[in-house]
């Protein structure tokens, strides 16, 4: 998180020095970025950059923060347009929500494939721990729901469901990244259509004898 004094400042110029460190990792990428440009690109100076953030790590975290509020807002929008959705409906739609993001933000989405393929391994390994708690706890949830309305069968073992749910999403999200598919929405529109066939065949109730 950005310190206080971050915080204090104008709100042009907070969003200034943001536009200019998102554009700078998602063209540099985490390793290469740096302070010095970022600061000279929002105007400020190099020093002061550091009296709003402790280092380049954790300016880099708060654009992934950002960018997970952005993708929230979004998923909220999906939410509004059909407050009805089913388990499994929820979770295609969540895919779309990625290839929206992806088009919608473009810088944002180039810094989600530097961390996840060429940041260094601290880095991802130390923010992969943090969404992965939240994930699990959010496919809980979704998972206990989808038993409650009968979509998913009662006698599942919840913590393995939990575990290989989410590790499918993971996996599959990545896969559509490694793919290079998001931005082109009939072949990647085809792809969640068929992940969610394969998930549907292993997790719906009429497959629970």
């Amino acid at each position: 998180m950005p310190k206080e004094t971050f915080y204090n400042l104008p709100k042009e110029k907070r969003d200034r020095i943001m536009e200019a460190a998102t554009r700078e990792f998602a063209e540099k990428g985490y390793e290469k970025g740096s302070i010095q440009v970022i600061a000279d690109e929002a105007g400020v100076a190099k020093g002061s950059m550091y009296q709003y953030f402790q280092n380049k790590k954790e300016l880099f975290f708060y654009i992934l923060e950002l960018a997970g509020e952005a993708k929230l807002q979004l998923s909220e929008e999906v939410m509004k347009e059909n407050p009805k959705y089913t388990f499994f409906g929820f979770i295609e739609a969540m895919f779309y929500v990625s290839i929206r993001f992806s088009n919608q933000h473009p810088e944002l989405y180039q810094i989600y494939q530097e961390l996840q393929y060429k940041a260094p391994l601290e880095i991802r390994k130390e923010y992969q721990e943090k969404m992965n708690q939240l994930g699990q706890q959010h496919y809980k949830a979704f998972i206990l729901k989808g038993i409650e309305e009968g979509e998913i069968r009662k006698d599942i073992e919840l913590d393995l469901a939990v575990h290989v749910l989410y590790s499918l999403l993971q996996g599959f999200g990545n896969y559509l990244i490694e793919q290079d598919v998001l931005s082109t929405n009939n072949k990647s529109k085809k792809l969640v259509k068929e992940f969610m066939k394969l998930l549907k065949d292993g997790f719906s109730s009429k497959n629970g004898e």
